[in-house]
């Protein structure tokens, strides 16, 4: 049966050069007395060379993810069976020979599973319950671990779940092309689990959106893709119906596609696709090209690999050979070699004497690193503090206003307050309604206070610290021009964009990544982007609160025994007590939660904070090395020079040459359309 395995193979090639280009590069800027950056691009090197195509399916509850997957695959590699779900992440990968690799959370939570298999938890028990690092299991036993059981309570395993993810290795041919396929649990599912799929998110390079053809487009699936993708950048997602095949009628299925064109249309740039994953699946492993055809996968799947190949390989590829080329000229070839070529016409006396008069110079800029870093944290602590406080505001007000929602609300079930049954059944339907009132109401404080706010917040931290960025930055510049006699004017580098080039690394997350490798650092872009991730994130935090397992419990056993009479009596009793039970929960539960969300926005900034520092230490360590080397190499004499010399006008031609390379490379790639 055809595949698209040559368009891989084409890929695979360019990466594996660019690979190497990094590889020798590191090798170049080492012999040139600049580690640091050696080993960022040894670092990215290996980044290159390991990188995969991420494919992640994702969707709402049951529309046949890992048929589709196995589809994809064209084996049955993952568990089909008609009633469980997908629990935790697979990432299904490429291996000699099937295994499976179990991860576990970090911490564990305090109530375990019950159908926790002995050996998994003894191997858990074996490490205190901490930091417990991966186990192998049987690949034949990875629904125990996969799918919630038939029986099970998705909630309950949300909540006491140990697992994390699971990794399959299979000898497959796509997953063998450097294709890694990521399963996920669905965004309808408990909020702790969409939490995850959305953190995965974030690295895959093809978002596929499963539909189910007699239900497609329902409103958790248009709430999520309006709320949720789209304010993190996803415009580029495959949208897929698949069980065409359930509906019979041509022309039946001719509107059912012409109806999910209507209502996501707007959100991608790429064509719907109407498919049976179960024809496509029997057509591969039957050999049976007209069932293969039939099914509709065969389109599909010829996009999706080039997509894959040319729209994300290009960005795969090309981000990378424009930062390699950055260092190489203005760090090695503008900078380092003419710097080193005028030490060495220095005399060795000068070339100390200047060395030692730098020397508080490099320790004054040491503690302006400090001050920066002390700053950054002030900056990042007031606000936190800001952010937690209109969270907590934002709770108190929502609490006020459950009673409302409470006593606005007629329960359709039936009034018997004869048992607790009922007593929770009529519960249910309040706390349903109520919980939708409240997830309606973060959601609209979350677009349109908490994004703006952490926007706002961060644009303040990052812009108020430019200056000083780029003052360290400059006197880095200065100490090295004082040194070696030879000042370089590098239009347009500014501070933050020395650090990308520095940590040679993104400095964002998410769908920010892209700014700083190209030069490209906006202020409101990278703020922009951050506020809208940690804002998704703090959406399903906040939401959290509104589970009804949280409140239903203690509101059954509070009401049950305290409601007397029937009729609108016994409802009005019923609604008086539970209002103040879930406004209760809510601000109970708040500091925690809002504390969750502040913790993650320490991370995220700390991230950028950190690689601002480390770009500094990599800057101040490159003029040290350089001038410690060219100091050393002259004080052992003519010889030691001349092999310096010779090193540096091997280096420049060498480099000359790989950026050549680049160069083709980078066209070549633009011309991939």
């Amino acid at each position: 049966m055809a595949n698209n395995y040559q368009e891989y193979s084409w890929f695979k090639d360019k990466k594996a050069l660019l690979a190497s280009l990094l590889n020798d590069s590191s090798s170049i800027i080492e012999d040139l007395a600049m580690p640091r950056f050696a080993e960022n691009l040894h670092q990215l090197s290996r980044k290159v060379d390991s990188d995969a195509f991420k494919i992640q399916i994702v969707g709402t509850f049951k529309n046949g993810k890992s048929t589709f997957i196995n589809a994809l695959l064209g084996e049955d590699i993952l568990p089909t069976r008609v009633l469980p779900c997908t629990a935790v992440i697979n990432e299904i990968k490429y291996g000699e020979e099937k295994r499976a690799v179990l991860h576990f959370r970090n911490p564990l939570p305090k109530k375990l599973l019950s159908c926790i298999p002995e050996a998994t938890l003894k191997h858990i028990q074996a490490y205190g319950m901490k930091d417990v690092p991966p186990m192998e299991i049987e690949y034949d036993q990875i629904d125990q671990y996969v799918v919630i059981p038939v029986d099970g309570d998705p909630e309950g395993i949300s909540l006491t779940s140990p697992y994390l993810s699971v990794e399959l290795f299979y000898p497959s041919a796509l997953l063998k092309e450097g294709v890694e396929i990521i399963d996920s649990p669905g965004f309808n599912e408990a909020d702790e689990r969409t939490a995850v799929t959305l953190e995965y998110l974030d690295k895959a390079d093809a978002i596929i959106f499963l539909l189910d053809a007699t239900k497609a487009c329902s409103q958790d699936e248009m709430t999520t893709i309006e709320d949720t993708l789209l304010p993190k950048g996803f415009d580029d997602m495959f949208f897929v119906v698949n069980r065409i095949d359930m509906v019979r009628r041509e022309a039946e299925r001719a509107e059912v596609k012409h109806y999910v064109e209507t209502k996501v249309g707007g959100f991608t740039t790429n064509e719907v696709y109407c498919i049976s994953a179960l024809q496509a699946l029997d057509g591969k492993i039957d050999n049976d090209e007209q069932l293969y055809q039939r099914s509709g996968m065969a389109a599909f799947e010829k996009r999706l690999t080039e997509f894959l190949t040319k729209d994300k390989g290009r960005i795969k590829l090309a981000q990378p050979a424009r930062e390699l080329k950055n260092i190489l000229t203005k760090e090695a070839l503008y900078k380092a070699i003419p710097n080193q070529r005028a030490q060495m016409a220095t005399s060795l006396e000068a070339l100390r004497a200047r060395y030692d008069t730098a020397q508080p110079q490099l320790q004054t800029l040491e503690a302006s690193k400090q001050q920066l870093y002390t700053q950054f944290l002030l900056k990042i602590e007031r606000c936190q503090n800001e952010i937690k406080r209109a969270i907590l505001g934002e709770y108190r007000e929502i609490a006020n206003r459950v009673e409302t929602w409470v006593n606005e609300y007629e329960p359709t079930a039936k009034i018997s307050f004869t048992s607790k049954s009922s007593v929770k059944k009529v519960s249910d339907e309040i706390v349903a309604y109520v919980t939708s009132k409240v997830k309606e109401t973060f959601s609209e404080w979350n677009k349109s206070v908490l994004v703006p706010l952490v926007e706002e917040k961060a644009a303040y931290i990052f812009e108020s610290s430019e200056k000083d960025l780029d003052n360290i930055f400059n006197e880095i510049d200065q100490i090295q021009a004082q040194i070696t006699g030879v000042g370089v004017e590098l239009e347009g580098a500014k501070g933050w964009v020395r650090v990308a080039g520095a940590v040679g690394a993104y400095l964002g997350f998410g769908q920010t990544g892209g700014y700083l490798m190209g030069g490209r650092f906006d202020f409101k872009d990278i703020a922009k982007s951050l506020a809208v991730d940690l804002g998704v994130f703090t959406g399903l935090v906040l939401l959290g609160l509104t589970n009804p397992v949280f409140v239903i419990g203690a509101i059954v056993v509070l009401v049950w025994k305290g409601i007397v009479g029937g009729g609108k009596r016994a409802m009005t009793d019923l609604k008086s007590k539970m209002a103040p039970a879930i406004s209760d929960s809510l601000i109970s539960n708040a500091p925690s939660k809002a504390d969750e969300v502040i913790k993650s926005v320490n991370n995220q900034l700390m991230k950028i904070v950190g690689n601002a520092m480390s770009a500094i230490d990599t800057e101040i360590s490159n003029v040290k090395s350089q001038v410690e080397t060219i100091i050393k190499e002259m004080g052992e004499g003519q010889a030691n020079v001349d092999k310096r010399k010779q090193i540096l006008d091997n280096s420049e031609k060498r480099l000359q040459d790989i950026c050549s390379q680049l160069d083709a490379m980078v066209f070549e790639l633009a011309g991939l359309k």
